[in-house]
């Protein structure tokens, strides 16, 4: 068989890829580098050229049971000598038996009941509209709630959902109508200039006075992530979700938590809501849903969602929802997680690299604002003065020692993300902040 068939790396060279990446690929505006990636084990990954970095991004804070994961992979295996496609119309067992895992795993108190396999975090984040739509439309109402500077997505409609100016340029505008935002409960950098807990929470106080203004009646949901990860790992107040919980019962407005990026046991908790004890009555997953071995997101629905039953006439779906292959990666892949504890070791790895990290920040306390996040979902946040291009040396100067590092420039914060793989262990995180410390102390001598 002709040997292309399988595209081995060791055919090709680093040039010939990269120009004909510049030549044929449409660029999605994420790439900072022309960085060749072959292969990848555990929390390493491999360019073309054979230099292996820790990849301390998770990728792109998904695959969280790190590469080249053999109990993955054999599921996998296995899966495509029986059947690689399930029309979404047919029952297949890998959709059902997912569906029932995430109904008995996430926490009781929700009353979760149903189950909704898709695409990507986007489109799982439209359904969610969609559904709460239907839900509400005895109501008549139209808008949403997100936050400033959160991120939902791609899609015209979770593009609407988004704030942020660098994703969502004046020229693709108009978007979906009805999309509104407030300030996001960010207590290192207060919307309001506020300190809290003396702030009285002035963040949900706007919140509560903006849905008042504006008239309850209007508003059909509230679509936030419970640790905010656009924002390098912003974790709002426990009363901040109190407030919104009972604003969200009181007008009947329905509550949805974006857990594409926090779900599966990166925060240190499978499920970030479980911080707060407060539960959503719609969930989206995504990301480290399959540890970014298929393409799968996912929608959690409660008891009172569910009993409207399904779509029905109202069709939704792509080709791909349910696809059996996808399901049976995140079936694997949660089990995984579950069965070796990575929640556990995300919450001791995350605490070890918050109390080194700040150290860290000690040394530079005019360059380093905070250190914030819960587990394996944090950042190094930088005073506003610090320049962009020192912070991208930093992650230029780590990256040229073997550690793959993101700096943010779509905020007002600066910050570079932490993301690691889940099952990361001491000595590869050691190895990572020494990497960390010296290009700090390479760029701010």
């Amino acid at each position: 068989m002709n040997k292309d068939y399988f595209l081995d790396p060791s055919l090709f060279k680093a040039e010939e890829i990269i120009k004909e990446d510049h030549t044929y690929v449409l660029d999605t505006g994420f790439k900072e580098i022309d960085l060749v990636l072959v292969s990848g084990n555990g929390c390493r990954v491999k360019d073309i050229n054979g230099k292996e970095y820790i990849d301390f991004n998770s990728s792109i804070a998904n695959v969280s049971s790190g590469y080249n994961n053999k109990y993955i992979i054999s599921a996998l295996k296995k899966q495509l000598d029986l059947l690689i496609h399930s029309h979404v119309c047919t029952i297949n067992i890998p959709k059902v038996k997912v569906a029932k895992l995430m109904v008995n795993i996430y926490p009781k108190k929700a009353n979760m009941k149903k189950f909704l396999t898709s695409g990507g975090g986007s489109e799982a984040n439209e359904a969610m509209f969609k559904l709460a739509r239907r839900f509400t439309r005895d109501k008549n109402a139209t808008a949403f709630i997100s936050w400033w500077e959160a991120y939902h997505g791609a899609t015209y409609g979770a593009l609407s959902a988004t704030c942020q100016k660098t994703a969502k340029p004046a020229f693709y505008e108009p978007l979906t109508p009805n999309f509104m935002h407030v300030p996001m409960p960010n207590c290192y950098n207060c919307a309001f200039g506020k300190k809290y807990p003396r702030c009285k929470m002035q963040c949900a106080k706007f919140l509560k006075d903006f849905i008042e203004v504006h008239g309850p009646e209007k508003f059909v949901g509230m679509l936030f992530e419970p640790i905010i990860s656009a924002a390098g790992g912003i974790v709002p107040p426990k009363e901040y979700f109190e407030i919104v919980y009972e604003i969200c019962e009181k007008k009947k407005i329905v509550l949805m938590f974006d857990e594409v990026v926090t779900g599966f046991g990166r925060t240190g908790k499978l499920f970030a809501s479980e911080h707060y004890n407060i539960y959503p009555k719609m969930a989206s997953f995504g990301k480290s849903f399959s540890s970014g071995y298929a393409t799968i997101s996912g929608v959690l629905v409660n008891e009172e969602i569910s009993k409207m039953g399904g779509f029905g006439d109202n069709w939704h779906g792509f080709t791909c929802t349910g696809n059996v292959f996808s399901n049976a990666a995140a079936y694997a892949n949660i089990k995984y997680i579950i069965d070796n504890n990575l929640t556990k070791n995300a919450e001791e790895m995350g605490n070890y690299m918050k109390e080194k990290l700040s150290k860290l920040m000690n040394m530079y306390p005019g360059i380093i604002g905070t250190i914030r996040g819960k587990g394996l979902a944090g950042s190094i946040v930088f005073k506003n003065k610090i320049l962009q291009k020192d912070i991208n040396l930093i992650v230029k100067k780590a990256f040229e020692k073997g550690l793959i590092l993101k700096p943010n420039n779509r905020m007002r914060d600066k910050f570079i993300w932490l993301y690691p793989e889940l099952i990361i262990d001491k000595d590869e995180m050691d190895f990572s902040l020494d990497i960390i410390f010296k290009s700090f102390e390479e760029v701010f001598k």
